[in-house]
C-alpha cells in the first residue's frame, strides 16, 4: 500500500508527460500539414493561371504582327484619305491590343489574389493552432515574365531561374502549446518550442500543365 502511494505521484507525472508529448506531436504535425496544404494550394492556383496566360501567347504574337503592319501602313500613307483610313485601322488595332492586355493582366491579378488568400488562411490556421505563434510567410511570387518590351501584348514565359524564384516559404515558432490542465506541471521544466518551415514552388518539367511541389526537406 505504501509502495503504491509512493509511486502514485510518479505515475500521475508520467501520465501528464504522455499527454504533453501527445499534444506536442499533434501541434507539431498539424502545423506542418497546414503549411504544406495552403502553400501547395496557392501555388497550384497560380500554376493554373500561368498555364492559361501562356496559352494566350499565340494570340498576343498575332496582335503584335497586326500592330506592326498597321503602323507600317500608317507611316507609308501618301494621301490624306489613306492617312485617315490607316489611322482608323491603327487605332482599332491598339484598342484590340488594349482589351487583350487586360485579359492577360486579369490572369496575373487572379493568381496574386489566390496567393494572398492562401497566405492569410495559413496565418489564421496557425494562430488558431497556437495563439502565441511567431509566423513568417513570404508572398507568393508570380515569376512568369513578359518576353517583349514596348508592346501592349507581350508573350509571357519562364526565365531559367523560374523554379527558385517562384519559391514561397512559411516558418513558425510556437510556445506554450500544452493544454491548461498540464501547463502548471510543464512550466516547472524547460518547455521546448515548436519550430517548423516548409517551402513550395512550381515544377514546369512535370507534365504538360506543370505541378506545384514541395521544396527541400521540411524542417521540424
Amino acid at each position: 500500500m505504501i509502495t503504491t502511494l509512493t509511486l502514485l505521484p510518479l505515475l500521475l507525472s508520467l501520465c501528464f508527460l504522455i499527454v504533453a508529448f501527445t499534444n506536442y506531436s499533434y501541434v507539431h504535425v498539424s502545423a506542418l500539414n497546414l503549411c504544406r496544404k495552403h502553400l501547395l494550394i496557392g501555388q497550384d492556383k497560380i500554376r493554373y493561371q500561368m498555364y492559361k496566360l501562356k496559352k494566350l501567347n499565340p494570340k498576343a504574337e498575332r496582335l503584335r504582327d497586326k500592330h506592326d503592319r498597321a503602323l507600317k501602313r500608317l507611316q507609308q500613307s501618301k494621301t490624306y484619305v489613306e492617312l485617315i483610313a490607316n489611322t482608323l485601322r491603327y487605332t482599332a488595332v491598339l484598342t484590340e491590343q488594349t482589351l487583350f492586355a487586360a485579359r492577360q493582366k486579369k490572369h496575373i491579378a487572379i493568381a496574386k489574389m489566390h496567393g494572398k488568400t492562401q497566405k492569410n488562411l495559413l496565418r489564421k490556421k496557425l494562430f488558431e493552432l497556437n495563439k502565441k505563434s511567431q509566423i513568417h510567410i513570404s508572398d507568393f511570387p508570380f515569376e512568369m515574365k513578359p518576353q517583349q518590351s514596348a508592346t501592349l501584348t507581350p508573350d509571357y514565359d519562364f526565365d531559367s531561374s523560374f523554379e527558385s524564384a517562384q519559391i514561397t516559404t512559411a516558418s513558425w515558432t510556437m510556445q506554450d502549446f500544452n493544454t491548461k490542465l498540464i501547463a502548471p506541471l510543464i512550466r516547472k521544466v524547460a518547455q521546448p518550442s515548436i519550430q517548423g518551415v516548409c517551402s513550395t514552388t512550381i515544377d514546369i518539367n512535370k507534365g504538360p500543365k506543370w505541378q506545384a511541389i514541395l521544396v527541400k526537406k521540411d524542417k521540424l
